[in-house]
């Protein structure tokens, strides 16, 4: 390839400035900003990196985009091989009806790239004998999250999708806020979206904009308390959260984040239910509320309700990838580990490059006891905390002390929580309960968040029939 910055350059032209919303072009329209292809008024199910790929070559119909720029232009920041493109395409023309005889929407340049087609008609609202396009939610109707939007305007339509799938009819009309702070808000449900550290600090910083622009505006106060979950600075959470529902005691994002700051840092779960389903009933169509209810039930070892409860997750938001990853995870604590296996295995058919899915994946092979299979995921995905497993669960008990040893010289440096709660399920792995129950009390102590998850762990499994560790867990008012 070449040099990544000229490749950006050519990116940034992919999205014109105040762009077209919709793109209609035969019986299909697609809408830019919800992520959504109709034909005929009939939404057309497809995972987001294809809409990503339909919507790149729809925007410059007509012109060559070599396959290095369309890499580029999907796969910004990842190295990926030009068979993940072509994957794409094969999905693009089976959805549109092409054949290898029939090329009438995205025609192969040989040994060059693609070019579409199509005429395509570029309008902000579609004409009156154009495919409808639903007005309100509607279940396929996803973050869609488009790897051209390397400009400001972009990022906004992606990130439009979370409020547009977030509004429900019942839900009570908000207060108008500045054009500024709505953009910085939108930008952080953008990068808050895409999982990753770097991406939830860029959010802090768009809420905190945004609600310095607009001090009452109780959807970015949600939104900061969600990312300041993440960050692990929980405290920060609920205050956010409850300043979120003093403005807006009805909002639905406010209901979820306080739930959510009480089921991982007070492990007061009356409180976290109580807010869970007064989310639910303000917004049922809220897919957040959905997900992060079913860890508040599977802490509680209602796993028939937490498996339900994530499936109208994923009915609300079928191609979300944390979501769908979620599905696994609930199964993993209902050691159901052959169906957890066999979801990730969808997970990564959607996205190969999803790092959560892999990672699951091998604590699932793990706990499955198929340790060949964990050994390849490290192999292409290491995790210092799975390799002490596998080596653990293989009898190299010295590679395992040595893993553990690490993880406690790093936790002792850096004090990354989370890195306490891995070393306990290592100490336990290792047959060393006092020592594990040990460090679970200190990640009680520093409000490690995963703790609420401790009753159902299957990496404390060795420790169940131990007096120590089930006053552990009636302390924490948790059912064993």
């Amino acid at each position: 390839m070449s040099d990544s910055s000229t490749n950006s350059e050519k990116v940034l032209k992919f999205v014109p400035p105040g762009g077209a919303r919709y793109y209609q072009f035969g019986p299909f329209c697609l809408d830019s900003i919800d992520g959504l292809l109709l034909r005929q008024g009939k939404a057309v199910p497809l995972p987001p990196k294809t809409i990503e790929t339909l919507l790149v070559l729809v925007q410059r119909h007509g012109q060559l985009m070599t396959k290095e720029v369309l890499i580029t232009a999907l796969w910004p920041d990842t190295s990926v091989e030009e068979g993940n493109l072509t994957h794409q395409i094969f999905r693009l023309r089976k959805a549109l009806g092409d054949d290898a005889d029939s090329e009438r929407y995205i025609a192969t340049v040989p040994r060059r790239g693609y070019r579409f087609v199509a005429v395509v008609t570029e309008v902000m609202t579609p004409s009156a004998s154009a495919p409808s396009v639903r007005a309100g939610p509607h279940p396929t109707l996803r973050r869609y999250t488009i790897a051209v939007a390397l400009s400001a305007a972009a990022i906004v339509a992606a990130s439009a999708i979370f409020v547009a799938r977030h509004t429900h009819a019942s839900a009570p009309t908000r207060r108008a806020v500045s054009p500024g702070a709505q953009e910085a808000y939108l930008k952080g449900r953008y990068h808050f979206e895409r999982r990753t550290r770097a991406d939830f600090q860029k959010a802090a910083e768009y809420f905190r904009s945004a609600v310095e622009q607009e001090p009452r505006f109780a959807l970015a106060w949600a939104g900061l308390a969600d990312v300041y979950s993440f960050l692990s600075e929980k405290p920060r959470a609920k205050v956010a959260a409850q300043r979120a529902l003093e403005i807006d005691p009805r909002l639905p994002e406010a209901h979820t984040a306080l739930a959510f700051t009480s089921l991982f840092y007070d492990f007061d779960w009356p409180a976290a239910e109580r807010h869970f389903k007064r989310a639910i009933e303000l917004n049922p169509s809220y897919p957040t509320a959905h997900h992060w209810y079913a860890f508040y039930l599977a802490s509680q070892r209602r796993f028939d309700e937490a498996l339900a409860e994530i499936e109208r997750a994923r009915a609300l938001d079928p191609t979300s990838l944390i979501i769908n990853t979620d599905v696994a995870q609930i199964l993993l604590y209902a050691r159901r580990y052959d169906e957890a296996i066999e979801k990730l295995h969808e997970v990564i058919g959607l996205d190969s490059n999803f790092v959560q899915a892999h990672q699951l994946l091998v604590e699932a092979c793990l706990r499955a006891g198929d340790y060949p299979a964990a050994a390849e995921e490290l192999r292409l995905h290491p995790h210092l905390c799975f390799s002490g497993e596998l080596a653990a669960g293989t009898g190299d008990r010295l590679r395992a002390l040595g893993v553990l040893q690490e993880m406690e010289d790093s936790f002792g440096r850096d004090r990354i929580i989370g890195t306490d709660y891995s070393i306990a399920q290592l100490h336990a792995l290792l047959g060393k309960s006092d020592t594990s129950i040990d460090w679970l009390e200190r990640s009680l102590a520093i409000r490690d968040g995963n703790v609420a998850m401790v009753g159902v762990d299957p990496g404390f499994d060795s420790l169940r029939g131990k007096p120590r560790f089930q006053a552990f867990l009636r302390r924490m008012k948790l059912a064993d």
